[in-house]
């Protein structure tokens, strides 16, 4: 089942701008967003579960990063709705991003999950 691409042109945007270049920016920076919250997860996970003779340094290492990193997705989130759009900040499927920032249903640099699964178990 393909479902249509999500039209991201905003109905306004910053003065200076047209409103499908801003669309486009959207699309980007929502694939943005999604890769620093998909970062600050993983880095929380490797602070979560460092173990060994080095624990604190590496534990204490990481808490400043994760933070930088949290600035940065609301930098792009903000900016995302400066120019008129909506910044998904809730869990989306990766290929559904690209889907929508590329404007089209499919894209042939991106197995379908489906397909995957037969491969591994075939």
């Amino acid at each position: 089942m393909t479902s249509q691409p999500k039209d991201l042109t905003p109905k306004y945007t910053v003065p200076g701008l047209e409103r499908e270049a801003a669309g486009k920016l959207i699309g980007l920076l929502r694939l943005r967003l999604h890769a620093l919250n998909d970062l600050h997860l993983t880095l929380k996970h490797v602070h979560w579960n460092v173990v060994g003779p080095h624990f604190i340094a590496v534990h204490e290492m990481i808490d400043p990063q994760v933070d930088r990193v949290r600035d940065m997705a609301d930098d792009v989130a903000e900016r995302t709705a400066a120019l008129g759009g909506v910044a998904q900040g809730t869990p989306v499927e990766p290929e559904q991003q690209l889907h929508q920032q590329r404007g089209r249903a499919e894209d042939p640099h991106i197995a379908p999950a489906q397909g995957a699964q037969n491969r591994v178990g075939g």
